[in-house]
């Protein structure tokens, strides 16, 4: 079966008209295109289709082939990855029956690279459970297939090094430490990675300690701008921890325009709630107000 006739038969399955389908998304000639295979949708007019059929945008691509004889559930998830549709493209990949194909190896990669990006968008959301649950998914089949992918698999263990330093489970730390220290044997440790172990010691032995583990490190020298307000933070604490209430400022709102960039929710929260914090120490009610409104924000 085709995919035309795929969503034709969904669509008449539910006795709905080609005009309940496309809504104002696409138009009625189009999904006709669609339905007679004359035309080829985009991921996200497939997305837009399934969601209105109530079905997952994988399964109009399973035991699809192309004219090479590669899934077509393979072939639309490789563009949804490449759009940085993680979901959609890990919804593709899931549909494709693999014991029927010879392309297991490069499913294996794409779900496990799926999995990163979600995972990391999800931590940077604050959801630490599905980052968790992803980023080990992610490990999983990064193992299973012969592309192993390096930064794939020291990006989950940074997540989940992150991870557990929230659920403050120390021995899970240990674990994706050691699972990166070993791989990262392979080329240079991250700075990423010396931000995560800062901030695990602070937490174990204190600010003091974490914050040794940085004294080679210069923010103007980092290049990521999560690492730099990780960076900014952890010294913004220390600031505080001194008394120099000014000082923490200035390094938080350094901190708040780096987070903006790509940091995400999680620590844009921290952020606010130490800067709410030191402005109450210095008396600025409104600027307290003001923080303490954005983290609720959040």
């Amino acid at each position: 079966m085709t995919l035309g006739q795929k969503i034709k038969e969904a669509r008449i399955e539910r006795k709905m008209t080609q005009r309940d389908v496309v809504g104002d998304y696409i138009t009625r000639n189009m999904l006709s295109k669609i339905e007679n295979d004359s035309a080829t949708p985009s991921v996200k007019t497939l997305e837009h289709i399934a969601k209105v059929l109530n079905l997952p945008a994988g399964y109009f691509m399973s035991d699809l082939t192309t004219d090479d004889g590669e899934p077509s559930g393979i072939t639309g998830a490789r563009k949804a990855y490449k759009a940085g549709n993680y979901p959609a493209a890990l919804d593709m990949i899931n549909a494709v029956d693999l014991a029927k194909t010879s392309h297991e190896d490069e499913a294996c990669l794409l779900h496990a690279k799926c999995c990163t990006g979600i995972a990391e968008q999800a931590y940077h959301d604050g959801d630490v459970t599905r980052a968790r649950a992803c980023a080990r998914d992610a490990l999983k089949h990064n193992a299973a297939g012969l592309y192993f992918d390096l930064r794939c698999e020291l990006v989950c263990c940074e997540i989940l090094m992150l991870c557990a330093i929230q659920l403050e489970s120390q021995s899970e730390y240990r674990q994706y430490e050691k699972r990166y220290l070993a791989e990262s044997s392979k080329g240079n440790i991250a700075e990423s990675f010396s931000i995560i172990q800062a901030l695990f010691v602070s937490g174990r032995d204190g600010l003091a300690t974490g914050l040794k583990l940085l004294e080679n490190i210069h923010a103007e020298n980092i290049s990521d701008p999560w690492v730099r307000a990780m960076y900014m933070l952890l010294s913004a604490r220390a600031k505080i921890e001194a008394g120099d209430i000014d000082g923490a400022i200035k390094l938080l709102e350094t901190a708040e325009i780096e987070a903006g960039k790509n940091g995400g929710k999680l620590i844009k929260s921290e952020i606010y709630s130490y800067l709410e914090r030191c402005h109450k120490a210095k008396d600025n009610f409104r600027m307290a107000y003001h923080y303490a409104t954005l983290r609720l924000e959040i």
